[in-house]
C-alpha cells in the first residue's frame, strides 16, 4: 500500500512539475522576446533624441543664439550627530549641468538656493530628519 501511495504521488509530482516547466519555457520565450523588442525601440528613440539634439544646436549656432548653462549641486543634509551620516551626505552631493531658458539664468545668481524642501517620506517611515539641497553653484553662456 505504501509503494501505491508513493507512487501515485510521484507520478503527480513530475506531471505537476513539468506542465509548470512548460509554461515557464514559454513565459521566458515571451519576455526574450519583449525584452529585445524594447531595447529595439530604446536604440530607435536614442537615435531619434540624438538628431532632434543635433538639429537643435545646428539651429542654434546658424542664427548665434547662446546655450545658457546652469549647473546645480544636488544633495542631503540630515540633522544628526553621526559623523558617518554627515560624511555621506557630503560625498554623495552630485552635480547637474542643465540647458536653461535666458528668463530662468537670469533669476538666478551663482548660490541661489533654487530648493531645500523638507523630506517628509524619510521621517514618517525611517524616522530621519533631512532635506534635500539644491543650489546653483555655477553659470556660463556658450556659443
Amino acid at each position: 500500500m505504501n509503494k501505491k501511495l508513493i507512487s501515485i504521488l510521484l507520478i503527480c509530482l513530475i506531471f505537476l512539475t513539468s506542465c509548470g516547466n512548460v509554461n515557464l519555457k514559454a513565459e521566458r520565450e515571451n519576455l526574450e522576446t519583449e525584452i529585445s523588442e524594447l531595447e529595439e525601440d530604446i536604440r530607435t528613440l536614442q537615435s531619434e533624441k540624438n538628431s532632434i539634439e543635433k538639429l537643435i544646436q545646428d539651429i542654434r549656432e546658424e542664427n548665434d543664439i547662446p546655450n545658457y548653462i546652469v549647473t546645480f549641486e544636488i544633495g542631503q543634509q540630515h540633522v544628526t550627530l553621526d559623523l558617518g551620516d554627515l560624511l555621506k551626505d557630503e560625498i554623495n552631493k552630485t552635480e547637474l549641468e542643465v540647458l536653461v531658458s535666458k528668463e530662468y539664468y537670469d533669476s538666478v545668481d551663482v548660490g541661489t538656493v533654487v530648493n531645500d524642501d523638507f523630506r517628509v517620506g524619510s521621517l514618517a517611515l525611517k524616522g530621519s530628519f533631512g532635506t534635500w539641497n539644491i543650489e546653483v553653484i555655477n553659470k556660463r553662456i556658450e556659443y
